[in-house]
């Protein structure tokens, strides 16, 4: 059964735009696992939003997106100021999840959606019945845009 990762809606429509490079866990992704990303129970309130944020509503809560954990990294929140600037989450809200794992990903996505396992709470990791096909996957973004994002990720981070 494939693994896949609660997020707020909006995390996961902004990985399956590129607009965003890192999820965040209750713990690390096993080595060289992919996973897709499912709607959490509930999406982030306006007051836990980057005021950088500038993102759109999800459209409906389907599985779309597959990733693949590149870094993970605890995260600190010291470094929460400046990974607000890359996500949707602002300083204190991450200042919060701090000791949680933040997983840089590359997503690729499909357009065909499939229904989400039950409501699940952010950041936990959980195994779906079923998945979005993986033929014609699509990358979130180039490869240069994803080294050039990914290294701005792992400075704030570390």
């Amino acid at each position: 059964m494939p693994r896949a990762l609660a997020q707020p809606a909006l995390a996961i429509e902004a990985v399956a735009r590129g607009d965003q490079l890192f999820v965040i866990a209750d713990g690390p992704p096993a080595d060289g696992e992919a996973f897709w990303l499912v709607p959490a129970s509930s999406d982030l309130p306006t007051s836990e939003l980057s005021r950088s944020w500038i993102g759109e509503q999800p459209f409906d809560g389907a599985i779309r997106c597959r990733c693949t954990a590149h870094e993970a990294i605890v995260l600190i929140a010291d470094h929460a100021a400046e990974l607000a600037l890359l996500g949707i989450w602002n300083a204190d809200a991450l200042a919060k999840l701090a000791g949680s794992a933040i997983v840089v990903v590359r997503a690729e996505v499909t357009m065909e959606g499939v229904a989400p396992v039950a409501p699940a709470a952010a950041g936990s990791w959980q195994t779906i019945a079923e998945a979005p096909a993986e033929g014609g996957l699509l990358d979130a973004l180039t490869d240069d845009a994803f080294d050039l994002h990914r290294e701005r990720v792992l400075a704030a981070a570390r």
